[in-house]
């Protein structure tokens, strides 16, 4: 699988699911690649990349300073815990973010 470092003008997207009023996804694809998986047929997923959104928690900091927000989705179309995560600790960093802001997930 290729990795390609995704440069995100956005961290939060408004869901309407009755969950939260958010989803955050750090990643774009997956590298598990299940067979079940409603995510792989987005079309913005390539199967043989994964996209790594390696400014997401950057992003994610500026936007908490003008959105107020409850509670979030974490992963709503992408695995959190790729084994890229080990590595890049995106998803790490945005439970960190998520938590110094006292917002559920």
């Amino acid at each position: 699988m290729k990795i390609k470092l995704i440069h995100t003008q956005k961290a939060l997207s408004k869901t309407p699911l009755t969950l939260a009023s958010y989803i955050i996804n750090p990643y774009r694809g997956c590298e598990f690649g299940c067979k079940y998986c409603y995510a792989r047929y987005n079309k913005n997923v390539k199967e043989d990349i994964l996209g790594i959104k390696i400014n997401i928690p950057q992003v994610l900091e500026k936007e908490l300073k003008y959105i107020k927000v409850d509670k979030v989705i974490l992963g709503g179309s992408c695995e959190c815990f790729t084994y890229s995560e080990l590595k890049y600790k995106i998803t790490y960093r945005i439970l960190e973010i998520l938590n110094e802001h006292n917002i559920s997930y």
